[in-house]
This record gives C-alpha cells, structure tokens and sequence, in this order.
C-alpha cells in the first residue's frame, strides 16, 4: 500500500509537471524572445509571422514532468534543512542558468551573422532552439539536488567503512 502511494504521488507530480509544460510554454518562448532583445542591447530583432498555428513541444513538455520526479525524488531523501537550502538553491540555478543560456544563445547568433546590416540581425521565431535552452536551465538547476545527494551517500558509506572497520 506504501508503493502505491509513493507511485501516485510521482505519478501526480509529473502530470502537475505535463500541465505546467503545457500552459507555460508560451510564455518562456516570449520571455526567450525578450531576453535575446534585451542581453543584445537590441541588436536582435525577430520577424514574426502574422498567423503561426504552433503546437507545443513534447521533449518541452516531457522534460519539466520528469523534472518534478527528480526533484521530488532527490528532496524526499534529504533533511528538512537541506530541502529549505536546497529549493532555494535549485531556484537560484534555475534562473541563473536560464539568463546565462539565453546570454551566450544569443551572442552566439550574432557573432555567427555574415550578412548583419550594422551589427543587429532578425531572427525568425524558429531559429532558437527553446527546448534545448529549457533542458539545459533544468539539469543545471539539479546541480545542488544532486550534489547534497552525493555528499550525504558518501558520508553514510564512510560511517559505515567505520562501524565494520
């Protein structure tokens, strides 16, 4: 009956993940196209078209599901103090990591533009890859999830080389 329940809380976990994926897509995409604008100083423009039927990502929306089970997963078996240090941690990164993807991205595209008139190029809403910069925000974000979890497996492995020693 434990299993079970475990089960569906991470099965709960990851369609919250699916719904948030599906209902915030649309936003990262804008505030990606935002922060190419802005980290540029406006030399990145974007050509949008006037009518686009888009549909969303589903390695978009499949990442963030599994997201939520790592960290459920990588939180659950921490202290309460850790947990506390490391969501805030874990938000720190994730921010961090989504200005600096989104920094070099777009440096990149206009270090990469031959035919730039003055320096700035248009971009088209399809030239950034937006599901490749969400998953790199989202392993980067797990650093210190991940970390903790390293240290405290170690240290239990120590104390018991120890206590058989």
């Amino acid at each position: 009956m434990k299993k079970l329940k475990i089960g569906l809380k991470y099965f709960a976990v990851f369609i919250l993940g699916l719904t948030i994926g599906v209902f915030s897509e649309d936003s990262l995409h804008q505030l990606v196209r935002h922060l190419y604008v802005r980290l540029t100083y406006d030399k990145i423009s974007f050509d949008l078209p006037k009518f686009d039927l888009y549909f969303f990502s589903i390695p978009f929306i499949i990442s963030l599901g599994l997201y939520f089970i790592v960290l459920l997963f990588l939180l659950g078996r921490q202290t309460s103090r850790q947990r506390v240090i490391n969501s805030f941690l874990t938000l720190i990164f994730l921010i961090s990591a989504f200005l600096i993807s989104c920094y070099f991205d777009a440096n990149i595209k206009l270090i990469e533009c031959t035919a730039c008139d003055d320096g700035t190029r248009v971009l088209n809403f399809y030239d950034i890859n937006y599901t490749k910069i969400f998953i790199v925000t989202l392993l980067s974000s797990c650093i210190p999830c991940i970390w903790t979890d390293i240290k405290t497996h170690q240290k239990a492995n120590r104390q018991t080389v120890f206590k058989a020693g």
